[in-house]
């Protein structure tokens, strides 16, 4: 918890961490809301949240404390109820998911990881409550589809394990009621799913998906499964050959190498390696299934779980690496499993020998990677921002320019920088003045002639000086623009004295390049 409060107050959000915020303080209503996610494909339980959570404050930070709030929810089921070793559970804290991708990173996976442990909570020690079981696989089944696809198979491995116990006709006849009722439920979720999945025109969702899985995508999906289980970043450790492989990478900040987030230090720098990624994963496969052999709840769960994620990142993309951490939760919510008493002995008696001890010096060992790879990179984070955007706007109020008309492009890239002002950006883009980053809008890439004519007629509008937030360094005559002239053609002349006629002064502000992800930079048109 310590260390996610430092981490927090060194972590400024990205785009895909405020939209749901910026939508949710756009709308006026949740329906209204959850209209605009299901453009991007998001379901409606995290923005749901996020927009109550909107409705009550305009400070976009109370997200991060929210999620931060979540994230520790979660870490305590697996310290209080978990069936792990003590070591394992003091390695599970200082984790990569744990202490960044699932904790400071405000996305949807924290609500994955609590309502997957809850989930193992219950079965541990409610077992036959299938009503609270069935309401958490319902939150499960609003969160994404790879925690859909989770849900479902807990569930086919819950069938499959009553069935070889011989206790269905038991369960009818002692607890009909519990079992109607949680199957109501389940077909309210699938219900639900269906109708969020089914994709609208124009969403994000129904581009640019593969049709056919070809072996090449196959092999980068399997590969998804050492990232997750080993998600050592590039660079790691610190080495200088990586500025060639990564040449049009922005330079190093602070004297160290940039932290290439999403990365993975075994499998990114040589594509070639992507057979020997194939075979890593396939080992932690077999030896985390081995590990569960004993249980059939677990090992069913786990293999179904994993077929069905390979399959799907391999339809719709290798996705990121917060995707790929799904295959460790999914492991350690099958290792809490393998340790509850199912009531067959003979089973219980077989999985105490060599099969369970080595699976725990297994699991421990993945444990230690993943807090090396944490420490890691919470360290980096330290040092340099995730995004630009607070210091962009911490800038933007500190020197007074909060009442300039503020033009921004890319819209998907600067929205971060509206949700730190509260307040509205024009976007070029989609010729409008907004916050969110909006799917339903036609968009184009400008050149900066366009760009610049955009903005020499908004401050005659405006009749003011305008603020432009870009997240590329202007170039005139290539060279990089600090100060000159803007002319109503969108020409910049370099010259020491004004040209005749209309004109605005342009300077460069600042830039917030020392980052991870977003970085940015600001210019300002001022009148003559």
């Amino acid at each position: 918890m310590v260390l996610g409060v430092i981490g927090l107050r060194h972590h400024a959000m990205w785009r895909d961490e405020t939209d749901p915020w910026l939508i949710g303080r756009a709308s006026g209503t949740l329906r209204e809301a959850l209209l605009v996610r299901r453009y991007d494909g998001h379901f409606l339980l995290w923005q749901s949240l996020v927009w109550i959570l909107a409705q009550l404050t305009h400070h976009c930070e109370a997200l991060q404390w929210f999620h931060l709030g979540l994230a520790a929810i979660g870490v305590w089921l697996v310290l209080w109820f978990g069936r792990f070793t003590r070591i394992q559970k003091a390695l599970y804290c200082f984790g990569y998911f744990t202490l960044f991708e699932y904790c400071l990173v405000c996305r949807e996976y924290v609500c994955v990881v609590l309502l997957v442990f809850s989930l193992c909570a219950l079965y541990d020690r409610r077992r036959d409550d299938f009503v609270a079981q069935a309401v958490v696989l319902l939150l499960l089944a609003n969160t994404n589809v790879f925690a859909i696809v989770i849900g479902i198979t807990f569930v086919v491995a819950r069938v499959v394990e009553e069935m070889c116990l011989g206790r269905m006709r038991e369960l009818w006849a002692t607890r009909k009621r519990g079992v109607v009722v949680s199957g109501l439920i389940l077909m309210l979720a699938l219900v639900g799913d269906g109708i969020q999945l089914k994709t609208l025109p124009g969403a994000l969702a129904s581009t640019g998906r593969p049709t056919s899985i070809a072996a090449a995508d196959f092999a980068k999906g399997v590969c998804n499964v050492w990232r997750g289980y080993v998600p050592l970043p590039v660079p790691f450790p610190h080495t200088s050959y990586m500025r060639h492989e990564y040449e049009e990478a922005p330079a190093a900040f602070s004297g160290i190498e940039r932290f290439y987030w999403g990365t993975n230090s075994f499998l990114d720098p040589a594509p070639a390696r992507v057979m020997a990624g194939v075979v890593l994963s396939l080992g932690l496969l077999v030896v985390s299934a081995w590990s569960l052999w004993r249980s059939r709840l677990a090992v069913t769960w786990y293999l179904l779980g994993v077929c069905m994620l390979l399959v799907f990142q391999s339809v719709i993309g290798s996705g990121a690496l917060r995707h790929h951490g799904l295959y460790l939760i999914l492991y350690l919510a099958c290792v809490w499993c393998r340790g509850i008493p199912s009531g067959d002995s003979g089973a219980e008696m077989a999985a105490t020998g060599w099969s369970r001890r080595l699976g725990g010096w297994f699991l421990t060992l993945v444990l230690v990677v993943q807090a090396v790879a944490g420490v890691y990179v919470w360290t980096i984070l330290l040092q340099a921002p995730f995004s630009g955007s607070k210091a962009a706007a911490d800038y933007i109020r500190e020197h007074g320019y909060m009442k300039l008309p503020i033009v921004g492009t890319r819209e998907a890239n600067v929205s971060p920088v509206a949700a730190y002002l509260d307040r509205r950006i024009w976007y070029p883009d989609s010729e409008r003045s907004g916050t969110y980053y909006d799917e339903r809008g036609a968009k184009h890439a400008m050149a900066f002639r366009e760009l610049l004519q955009k903005v020499f007629v908004v401050a005659q509008a405006e009749r003011s000086d305008v603020l432009l937030l870009l997240t590329d360094r202007m170039k005139v005559e290539g060279k990089v623009l600090d100060s000159g002239w803007l002319v109503p053609s969108g020409g910049v002349v370099l010259a020491w004295e004004a040209p005749a006629g209309p004109h605005l002064k342009v300077t460069h502000l600042a830039g917030f390049r020392a980052t991870v992800d977003e970085e940015y930079n600001l210019y300002l048109f001022q009148q003559p």
